[in-house]
């Protein structure tokens, strides 16, 4: 048994980082080589798909080989490891199904799993950052961990954009990838926006009053709705819900969630928010949840300031 655990994890600290290190400074170069190859793709030229495949191959190799701290820092380090494993975990499903994605076929499995887990890994970079950061600073420093956060966080973040914006292009030449990229995030940001309104005319034409989203709040996987609204009645807090629910119910866009956000005379008056799931509010629309049951509804903290 002590010689499977050996196997699998490190010798030593030093052995430890610099295999991190390794495949951490691998997986920056081949998203700086898949957003290259989005780039040539873009403007009409061969990608380098022969030095992409080989970038490919190596990281995959070297997350193959990970191994555990030693022994005698794996409990004390266990939360650490665990928040770097999830990371890497996407960043190696992301590299896989990379390789399988079909550039013509947004819809096909692999084009839609690659950019899930692209977009998790984004998500739980902060932390794996934050679980290097303490291992590091508690044992010794032999490499420059830190000084690879800001390059991963931006190019993740930026070839999550790009391969997004490749299976939503629009027709015509593509001058400016970045300009075109941060048109396409306004655009949606406005859409959602006027859905929203939209979507609740019936109600501030009965003098409803609503601050509205500036635009979603987006977490992984989930989309979100954030609204505040004037209590008109505070006997009668119940009823107005029900009724902006209903209107909410045929909101067009997909989401998830939905923040409501009780005002008084146009501001907070409580730190908690009412989070209801979309699929809770077709129960409530059909009848299926009585008055009673309003209570169970979740009542948490939420510090969101994406509307206004």
């Amino acid at each position: 048994m002590k010689a499977i655990k050996a196997y699998y994890t490190a010798q030593s600290v030093y052995e430890w980082q610099e295999q991190w290190f390794v495949l951490r400074t691998g997986l920056l170069d081949f998203v700086g080589k898949c957003t290259d190859f989005y780039r040539c793709l873009f403007k009409g030229r061969q990608p380098k798909v022969d030095a992409l495949n080989d970038s490919l191959r190596k990281a995959l190799l070297q997350a193959q080989r990970l191994k555990d701290l030693p022994v005698k820092l794996t409990e004390r380090f266990n939360k650490e490891q665990n928040l770097i494993g999830g990371w890497e975990t996407s960043m190696r499903n992301f590299i896989m199904q990379f390789a399988e994605h079909d550039l013509n076929d947004g819809a096909q499995k692999f084009s839609r799993l690659m950019r899930y887990n692209l977009k998790d890994a984004v998500k739980q970079i902060p932390d794996a950052h934050g679980a290097f950061h303490i291992i590091v600073t508690e044992t010794q420093s032999y490499f420059d961990m830190s000084g690879l956060d800001e390059q991963e966080s931006t190019s993740y973040a930026y070839l999550a954009d790009i391969s997004d914006f490749w299976f939503d292009r629009p027709t015509g030449e593509v001058r400016n990838l970045r300009s075109a990229i941060d048109a396409r995030r306004d655009n949606q940001k406005k859409q959602f926006t006027n859905a929203v309104c939209s979507t609740l005319i019936p109600l501030t034409k009965q003098g409803f009053s609503f601050v509205y989203p500036i635009a979603p709040l987006l977490e992984h996987p989930l989309t979100e709705l954030v609204l505040g609204f004037e209590v008109v009645d505070f006997e009668n807090f119940i009823t107005q819900m029900v009724l902006i629910l209903n209107q909410l119910a045929s909101f067009p866009q997909e989401c998830h969630f939905v923040y409501l956000i009780p005002l008084l005379k146009g501001s907070r008056y409580s730190s908690h928010v009412w989070r209801i799931g979309f699929e809770k509010i077709k129960e409530i629309m059909e009848g299926k949840m009585e008055g009673k049951e309003w209570a169970l509804l979740p009542l948490v903290p939420c510090n969101v300031y994406n509307f206004g």
